[in-house]
C-alpha cells in the first residue's frame, strides 16, 4: 500500500473519530444539563410531574426538552425518590 493510499484512509478514520467524539461530548452535555434540572428540582422541592415536566424544564432551560431528555429527566426523578 502506498503512502497516499494510507493517507487518506488516516484521514478518514481521524474524521470519524471526531464525529464520535463530538456526539459523546454532545451526550455528556446533555447528561450533565439534567442533573442540574433534577437537583435544581429537589432543592427547591418542586413536584414534578409527567404532565409539568416540560413547562417547568422550559421555564429553567429557556427552550423545549426532546423526548429523550424527558425521559431522563422523569426517570431519574422516580428512582432518585425510591
Amino acid at each position: 500500500m502506498n503512502t497516499y493510499k494510507k493517507n487518506g484512509i488516516r484521514q478518514v478514520r481521524v474524521n470519524k473519530d471526531k464525529l464520535i467524539k463530538k456526539h459523546t461530548k454532545g451526550f455528556y452535555k446533555s447528561l450533565n444539563l439534567i442533573n442540574d434540572l433534577i437537583r435544581y428540582f429537589k432543592d427547591n422541592n418542586i413536584e414534578v410531574t409527567e404532565d409539568n415536566v416540560e413547562q417547568l424544564s422550559k421555564e429553567q432551560l429557556g427552550r423545549d426538552i426532546d423526548s429523550m431528555e424527558k425521559f431522563m429527566l422523569l426517570g431519574n426523578l422516580v428512582t432518585n425518590e425510591a
